[in-house]
């Protein structure tokens, strides 16, 4: 079975954000369904070679926005209310707006980790503002 998440070492964005990406690009394609358990965090951090804080932090945030659920001594559990087909649409047009994005950032002589660094300053700002 292929790992449900991988990590990019030279990326910008955070462990735990890519854990988070990780997981809900496995869920938008099915890799990952409405149920699922997911590995412990000790066990998946080992997996990813990572701190198990970064796959916690995953983990509650993915639970605080009802992707998850965390059950003391049960496990962690897949929950996410939106449809397969829904979260697939939704992945679909990000993707095509990232694509456009991308060409834009071309276009202005920017290297891809300029670009990616521009847009991680940005979520990190938003993320701030709202609260």
């Amino acid at each position: 079975m292929p790992a449900l998440v991988s990590i990019d070492s030279d990326s910008n964005l955070p462990l735990y954000a890519q854990i988070i990406e990780g997981l809900k690009c496995a869920y938008a394609h099915g890799r990952l369904r409405k149920g699922d358990m997911l590995p412990p965090f000790r066990r998946l951090a080992e997996d990813l070679g990572v701190d198990p804080n970064t796959v916690v932090r995953a983990y509650r945030e993915l639970a605080a926005e009802g992707f998850l659920e965390l059950r003391r001594g049960r496990g962690t559990k897949v929950v996410c209310s939106q449809s397969r087909p829904e979260v697939m649409r939704r992945t679909k047009t990000f993707e095509m707006l990232l694509e456009r994005l991308a060409v834009e950032g071309e276009l202005l002589d920017l290297s891809p980790e300029d670009i990616l660094f521009a847009v991680g300053s940005h979520l990190r700002l938003s993320k701030k503002r709202k609260g």
